[in-house]
């Protein structure tokens, strides 16, 4: 008789989540039998080599699964084709599979998590799917191993995004959703908790980039990459948007205009020399312009680079 065995409960959440018996069972097996033989676990579960590839690799993804080195061989369509087989091609690492129509189907009639998925997509598209943008959402469920749960929130995320602002009725594209589905792999985000804690994250971190956006007098469009990369190091350096203000308020009377390099090395400065809020920057960095405790007067120094790139 084999010995009792634990499961932990973040693994049973995980598996729960991602709506897929074939993962289960296989988990199941995997810890019931200490093996992470392919071939052995198709034939104890009465399953194909295929469908325990897809299932392995769902669970690797989700780290609660690594097939045996020996025994792991190319990987096949994730489900049967009614026709001649797909022909297997490696993929860069920021692409997802195409998948055929029969696939795509086959899919959406076994797993009920993924018919919700492309249910949840047509109403945030506000539009009918075309096979490509199925056989997107079955990439970023299937390859990436996003639950049908995080896959929700990934959608109402992308949608807040290109809504912007003003509530302009834009809808977000296949194309951006599975950009940023890339990224919460990468990430890790497999519970909807840690999805729903990123998206936190992140609406605070887009409301002081908009802070700092007004305070340097950008309006009517949305930040290029090169600014958002600016502003989002200057927060992580501690400053709030007074500080960043300062700082712009200094590069325009020295340079004439809103350069950000020239920002950014001043921001720098104040760093290293921890210097982090108004008054830390008024007591101890003269070029401010003021003595201590607000009193005008003239600074010995300028605490600021003549030259910059």
């Amino acid at each position: 008789m084999k010995n009792e065995f634990l499961i932990k409960s973040e693994d049973v959440e995980q598996i729960l989540h991602a709506h897929d018996g074939d993962c289960a069972l296989l988990y199941l097996w995997s810890v019931f039998s200490g093996s992470s033989d392919l071939e052995r676990a198709a034939g104890d579960l009465f399953m194909t080599l295929s469908q325990v590839r897809d299932a392995a690799e769902k669970l690797g993804r989700m780290k609660l699964f690594q097939p045996d080195a020996q025994t792991e061989s190319p990987k096949q369509p994730s489900f049967e084709q009614p026709a001649s087989p797909v022909e297997e091609v490696s993929l860069p690492p920021d692409e997802l599979p195409e998948y055929t129509s029969a696939e795509i189907d086959a899919c959406t009639k076994k797993d009920s998590g993924f018919k919700a998925v492309l249910d949840a997509t047509r109403q945030i598209l506000g539009k009918q799917l075309t096979r490509h943008d199925m056989s997107r959402m079955l990439g970023i469920y299937n390859h990436l191993g996003l639950s049908a749960e995080v896959i929700y929130v990934l959608l109402h995320y992308c949608a807040d995004l290109y809504r912007g602002p003003e509530g302009a009725a834009r809808k977000p594209t296949i194309r951006a959703i599975e950009r940023e589905a890339f990224l919460w792999a990468n990430k890790e985000l497999y519970s909807p908790e840690e999805a729903e804690a990123y998206v936190e994250t992140q609406k605070q971190l887009h409301s002081r980039l908009g802070d700092i956006k007004a305070a340097l007098e950008i309006y009517d469009r949305k930040l290029i990459p090169s600014e958002e990369a600016y502003f989002t190091a200057w927060l992580e350096m501690g400053f709030n948007t007074d500080v960043i203000r300062l700082a712009y308020e200094r590069t325009v009377k020295n340079t004439g205009k809103r350069a950000l390099a020239y920002m950014n090395t001043i921001l720098t400065k104040w760093n290293e020399a921890g210097l982090h809020t108004l008054q830390e920057i008024e007591k101890q960095d003269p070029s401010s312009g003021r003595k201590p405790h607000g009193k005008p007067g003239k600074p010995d120094r300028v605490f600021v680079p003549t030259e910059f790139d």
